[in-house]
């Protein structure tokens, strides 16, 4: 990851990094859709941040679809972060319908 200083101290990047723990304290505790992507790791990362980690549960799907290294690299992330991980089997494939 190539992350510069000048990326870190924008203003509106703290402005929103704080609207969002703002909002995520507010909600006492929270159950993240946790695919291990950057999107989710950054919302499970506020999450610790503003609620600890003791009120953040990651919640991650396993299926044929997500590649074993991607499910135990969220579980690798989730564990440094100190969160509770869960992994939900989604059995799409024995929908019809999925394909």
């Amino acid at each position: 990851m190539n992350v510069q200083a000048k990326d870190v101290d924008d203003p509106t990047l703290r402005t929103l990094e704080q609207r969002l723990r703002a909002r995520l304290a507010g909600l006492g505790s929270v159950v993240v859709a946790y695919s291990g992507g950057v999107d989710s790791a950054l919302v499970v990362a506020l999450a610790v941040r503003a609620l600890g980690p003791r009120r953040v549960l990651a919640a991650t799907a396993q299926s044929p679809s997500v590649p074993r290294a991607e499910l135990e690299a969220a579980a690798a992330l989730a564990a440094m972060l100190g969160v509770e991980h869960v992994i939900v089997q989604t059995q799409e494939f024995d929908d019809p319908r999925y394909r």
